[in-house]
């Protein structure tokens, strides 16, 4: 009888083959042990391979984030609570509970304008926008926090604030979420990325939740005491997210990595990779992509045309795949692009846009970008949906 032995995710099976030719199957080795269980439960099916390279170092980070996040979360509550009359025999269960209402309320506000403003941005932009979104989200806990202790009389106005800010937080939170997921999920897996990105941050909370308990009488001690640990775990939150939000490696163009590669590329000819662009890349600049290129101007991708009033200048035109249109007074180059353009001719308008052609042809500088790892196919450049129709350009 011969026989073979296979291994999959730590557990050993012999496979024997009998003379008669049956098959027989039994285990050759013990169990798993405790370290693959935990591997099972927390980490996605076919780890490591089936995320991306850059996934361990962020999710470490973003667990200490969130652990910092709990505690300071803890304090926020136990303000809140105070806040709206818990513990003082004059408040109303009413007044708390139309405080807690109009709070909600202004909430709903703030997650509906702000999605409407930036929503769109988020994609691209994710590493910046979720930086934003923990730093706010410690501001909202600040406020919480503050506004029982010095401003008393204006603790309903900071609670809606603060409410407006963590709704805010919600939304940038989860959207950049989404987007990271997306890029962290190398086989297609992005339910099982999120589930156990879900599971992952609630071992951290429910870690949280212990140390609060043992904590939350010493931190809630006296005002300074309070003070003082809220400033410390803000301190520490915000550099776990820096530190997370440096470790992504994303291989997908937006506008501050473009910007930089083509600014290298006019330097000293050579394109960056994607680790060396990434690590380069600006993480407190929110200007909504409409950043300036290294030659002052701003450049909108496939703009309205009637909304811009670039209707005259593209008279004429004959490009069955792109028109650049400068505008000197606004210091501005919009880039409309045809029906029949795709991703790669949006990157050599750009291309153009920024460098007026620095001696190398826009299709040698796409597939300099596609060598060094960059995703063509797939970018954030906040491209509009405009298109023109190029028999209408031919015939005009």
């Amino acid at each position: 009888m011969s026989g073979v032995i296979i291994e999959y995710k730590g557990e050993r099976r012999c496979l024997e083959l009998s003379s008669d030719g049956a098959k027989y199957s039994r285990n050759c080795a013990p169990r798993p042990n405790l370290f693959q269980f935990f591997v099972d439960i927390f980490l996605p099916e076919g780890f490591p391979e089936s995320v991306s390279k850059d996934y361990v170092q962020y999710q470490i980070w973003d667990s200490f984030q969130a652990l910092f996040s709990s505690l300071n979360g803890a304090l926020a509550t136990k303000a809140v609570l105070t806040g709206v009359g818990v513990g003082n025999a004059e408040a109303t269960v009413l007044g708390a509970t139309l405080t807690w209402l109009i709070r909600d309320g202004a909430s709903m506000i703030g997650r509906i304008s702000f999605s409407a403003l930036i929503g769109s941005q988020l994609d691209a932009n994710c590493k910046q926008w979720r930086l934003f979104a923990d730093i706010l989200n410690d501001v909202a806990m600040g406020f919480e926090i503050v506004s029982p202790m010095l401003m008393p009389n204006y603790m309903f106005l900071i609670f809606c604030i603060a409410g407006i800010c963590k709704a805010i937080v919600g939304v940038a939170g989860g959207a950049t979420r989404t987007a990271l997921t997306y890029h962290q999920a190398q086989k297609g897996n992005f339910a099982d990325v999120a589930a156990k990105d879900g599971s992952q941050e609630t071992l951290v909370n429910l870690f949280a939740l212990v140390v609060n308990l043992l904590l939350l009488p010493i931190m809630v001690s006296s005002t300074t005491m309070t003070l003082t640990f809220f400033i410390l775990l803000s301190v520490f939150h915000v550099y776990a997210n820096y530190k997370a939000v440096s470790s992504l490696c994303i291989p997908r163009l937006n506008r501050h990595r473009l910007n930089y590669i083509i600014e290298q590329f006019s330097r000293n000819g050579q394109v960056p990779c994607v680790d060396l662009a990434n690590r380069n890349e600006l993480l407190f600049n929110l200007s909504c992509g409409r950043e300036r290129h290294m030659f002052g101007k701003d450049i909108i991708v496939a703009p309205s045309v009637s909304k811009y009033g670039y209707l005259k200048e593209l008279e004429g035109i004959q490009s069955e795949l792109f028109a650049l249109i400068e505008n000197k007074n606004k210091k501005q180059t919009a880039i409309f692009l045809s029906n029949k353009s795709n991703a790669k001719h949006t990157i050599q308008a750009y291309y153009l846009a920024t460098t007026k052609n620095i001696g190398v042809h826009p299709e040698d500088f796409v597939s300099k970008l596609e060598s060094v790892g960059w995703e063509i196919d797939d970018q954030l450049l906040l491209v509009g949906e405009y298109r023109l129709q190029v028999d209408k350009i031919s015939s005009s």
